[in-house]
């Protein structure tokens, strides 16, 4: 029985065995990016082999970076691909992004605990610093940016200095932490005060504000901890995994609500902070 053949002369039949044996005889590295694609559609269609359908998909998506961000639904309305194939390209770019993720170098930062280390120089700094913790999605610091120094009691700062490197970064979260160089790490009515202007900005911006962390040669403040709230805050557990000492609500603020106790909206842009 002869097999049919398209316009082309190709064979759909054939052309992946074709770049298998490729994948098998010099490994999966030596495979273009449509060759990839090719094996995972697994068949061509009447007139339209494989390797075809598998260059026209990344035509289509402007590349792989557009292809993996399709749906599934997107893929399987395309012709040829269909459900099986659709399923197995998201399946495929999903178990990329995991793998990604799992080897990516940079810290998390996911609790106080991990601010704290992060920030762990200002301790000893003789001026007030204020620093910006920017995250991705899977709460991995992107950045730690300086936003404000200050003198030995105060540094001013104001939401746009803030928010700045969260929009050049593409930040999807952020957490503040500033230092206290009097040894007290307790939160001033500025630092309350600068915390929920922060937040309101945070929402219009569209970048949550996940904590303020005040550190000092006597310890670490967590404002969240202590169950200070603000607009925009993020509920618990959409942050990351459950670990101890993840972000989320205190015991305290536990018992009071999920809001917690919540700040006087404030009016102002007041100056940060004063210890």
């Amino acid at each position: 029985m002869r097999r049919r053949r398209d316009q082309n002369g190709e064979c759909p039949q054939l052309a992946r065995p074709r770049v298998r044996e490729k994948l098998t005889r010099s490994g999966s590295a030596r495979l273009e990016v449509w060759e990839l694609i090719a094996l995972l559609l697994g068949n061509g269609i009447t007139g339209r082999p494989v390797t075809e359908l598998a260059t026209d998909l990344l035509q289509r998506h402007g590349g792989l970076d557009g292809l993996a961000r399709a749906s599934c639904e997107i893929l399987e309305s395309q012709r040829g691909v269909g459900a099986v194939g659709a399923a197995r390209l998201v399946a495929a770019f999903e178990l990329a992004r995991r793998l990604s993720s799992s080897f990516d170098p940079r810290p998390r930062v996911r609790s106080p605990d991990d601010v704290a280390r992060e920030v762990a120089d200002l301790v000893h700094a003789r001026r007030e610093q204020m620093v910006g913790l920017y995250l991705n999605a899977h709460s991995r610091l992107l950045a730690r940016e300086t936003i404000a120094v200050g003198s030995l009691n105060v540094a001013r700062a104001v939401p746009r200095d803030v928010f700045e490197p969260a929009i050049r970064l593409l930040a999807a979260s952020i957490v503040l932490a500033h230092n206290h160089p009097s040894g007290v790490p307790e939160p001033s009515e500025d630092d309350l005060r600068f915390t929920q202007v922060i937040g309101q900005t945070a929402v219009l911006i569209g970048v949550p504000l996940l904590d303020h962390v005040i550190v000092s040669r006597a310890g670490v403040v967590s404002l969240r901890a202590r169950g200070v709230a603000w607009d925009g805050q993020p509920e618990p557990g959409r942050l990351a995994e459950p670990t101890a000492g993840a972000y989320g609500p205190s015991p305290e603020a536990a018992r009071e609500g999920p809001a917690g106790p919540r700040l006087v909206q404030a009016g102002i842009l007041p100056s940060c902070c004063t210890n």
